[in-house]
Parts: C-alpha cells; sequence; structure tokens
C-alpha cells in the first residue's frame, strides 16, 4: 500500500485556510498497493469528534482498511469548532467534489463515491447525503460541475438529532435559533405516511424500494 497524497480542499490564500497548517481542510488519499486500469469505488472518511477535533482513531485506520481491500480510502479534514456552520459542510461538499474532480489522478470510479463518518463525523455525512445543497460555497468553483451527493452511504454510531448536546453548540454555535437546530437534525421525515401518494416529495419512494430490491442478490 502506498503513502497517502494529501489534497488541500482549498488554494493558497484562501479565507477557509486557518491560521494553524495543520488545521488546513485536505483529504489524505490512500490507493491500492496493486495498480489497476479498473476505476475502484472510494469512500470519503469524516471522523468523530464532537465539532471540536477529528479522532484519529476514525481516521486513517479506515482509510488503510479500505485500501487494502481494493478501494480507495479518502480522510477528510474538515474543519471544527471555532470554525462554525457552514465551515464543516462546506468541506465535505467540497472534498466530494475534489474525488470527483481528481478520479481519473487516483483511478477512482466517481460514479461509486461513498461517504463514511463517525459520530459528529457521522452527523456531517448524513447532512452530505440528505442536504447536499444546504450550503454552496462561493468559493467552491467546483460546484457548478460535481455533484456533492455520495452514491453510498456508511454511519457508524452517528449524531443524527441536533436538537439538544454539545456537538449543535460546537457545529452552529452559541447563538443558533431553534429553526437552525431543527435544520441540522436529519432524523427522517414525516410519520406514518404509508404509500405517499398524495406527497409529491415522497410519492417515489415506494418505486424506489423496488428498483432497489430489483438487484438483490
Amino acid at each position: 500500500m502506498t503513502e497517502p497524497v494529501i489534497v488541500n480542499l482549498w488554494p493558497d490564500g484562501s479565507t477557509h485556510n486557518p491560521v494553524d497548517p495543520n488545521e488546513r481542510p485536505r483529504i489524505e488519499v490512500y490507493q491500492p498497493a496493486a495498480s489497476s486500469a479498473t476505476p475502484k469505488p472510494a469512500v470519503v472518511i469524516c471522523p468523530g469528534g464532537g465539532y471540536v477535533g477529528r479522532a484519529p482513531h476514525e481516521g486513517e485506520p479506515f482509510a488503510r482498511l479500505f485500501a487494502a481491500h481494493g478501494l480507495v480510502g479518502i480522510v477528510c479534514h474538515y474543519r471544527v469548532s471555532p470554525h462554525y456552520f457552514p465551515a464543516p459542510m462546506a468541506d465535505a461538499a467540497r472534498a466530494m467534489r475534489m474525488v470527483r474532480r481528481l478520479a481519473p489522478r487516483f483511478g477512482v470510479d466517481p460514479g461509486r463515491v461513498a461517504i463514511m463518518g463517525f459520530s459528529a463525523g457521522g452527523h456531517l455525512a448524513c447532512t452530505t447525503a440528505t442536504q447536499p445543497d444546504l450550503y454552496c460555497d462561493p468559493q467552491d468553483d467546483l460546484a457548478p460541475h460535481y455533484s456533492a451527493r455520495p452514491d453510498r452511504v456508511i454511519l457508524a454510531y452517528p449524531v443524527v438529532s441536533m436538537l439538544e448536546g454539545l456537538c449543535a453548540e460546537n457545529l452552529l454555535g452559541k447563538g443558533a435559533s431553534q429553526e437552525q437546530w431543527r435544520q441540522m437534525s436529519n432524523e427522517s421525515g414525516p410519520h406514518g405516511v404509508g404509500m405517499a401518494a398524495d406527497l409529491p416529495r415522497l410519492a417515489s419512494w415506494t418505486g424506489l424500494l423496488l428498483t432497489w430490491l430489483s438487484g438483490w442478490e
């Protein structure tokens, strides 16, 4: 297995780069040792840490695990407190787009890019998956060309609700409104809707379910 390639998410001079170079938003790309002409799936990993840090044991070990099994493992070093929303979201979305932009370089299939998150990183991954267009950073020149929505989502003991707890404060700051807290909560949609035939934004779910089941092996 090769050593990781580090790619900064934002160019030199960007206001998104903190003074501390160790906190600069970036991805670390771990590729399989054996080269292949066939593009591989990739997993972008968001370590947890309560939006105040990034746990090392939830990043590199998993990236190396994926690379050892023929996937491209990518650790996303996103900004945390005191860099509040939308900073983490901007970094995660940029990371997804950057992976697709650099897919040929790293042997990645841009149509098979998953996101994985642990704890607060699970919240970030979940938000990126369910609300990929929640915030589009003006400095993200990749946004018009590449989607931030992942093709697969892997959530490990994720923080899902932001209605209570320190994660919400670390993400949104102390002055956030209840509306902002609810926006950052990724629980399922309305309860008890059945087939939701009378709800246009939900009515397609049964068709999607049947399509998914049709490929079940």
